[in-house]
C-alpha cells in the first residue's frame, strides 16, 4: 500500500473514532439529564413521604382524650351530639 492510501485509512479511522466519541457524549448527556429529572422527582416524593411520616408520628403522640375522640368523630364521621340542631344550606350561590 502506498503512504497516501494508508494516510487516508488512518484519517478515516480517526474521524470514525471521533464521531463515535461525539455521539457517545451526546447520548450520555441526554441520559444524565433524564436521570437528574428522575432524581428531582424522587427527592420530592421522599420529602412528601417524610412529611406524612412526621404527621402520623404527631398523631400517634397525641394523647387520646375525650375531646380528641369527639373532634375525630365530628370531622371524619360527621357525628353530632343528640341535642344539636344542624342546619343545611341547599341554596346555590
Amino acid at each position: 500500500m502506498t503512504p497516501t492510501r494508508t494516510n487516508i485509512f488512518v484519517r478515516l479511522a480517526i474521524v470514525a473514532v471521533a464521531a463515535f466519541f461525539c455521539i457517545s457524549i451526546i447520548n450520555l448527556r441526554s441520559e444524565l439529564d433524564a436521570l437528574n429529572e428522575e432524581k428531582l422527582l424522587l427527592e420530592q416524593q421522599i420529602s412528601d413521604i417524610n412529611d406524612s411520616i412526621e404527621e402520623i408520628q404527631l398523631r400517634l403522640e397525641t394523647p387520646l382524650t375525650l375531646d380528641y375522640i369527639e373532634k375525630v368523630a365530628r370531622e371524619l364521621y360527621d357525628y353530632r351530639d343528640s341535642d344539636e340542631i344542624i342546619f343545611y344550606n341547599n341554596i346555590a350561590d
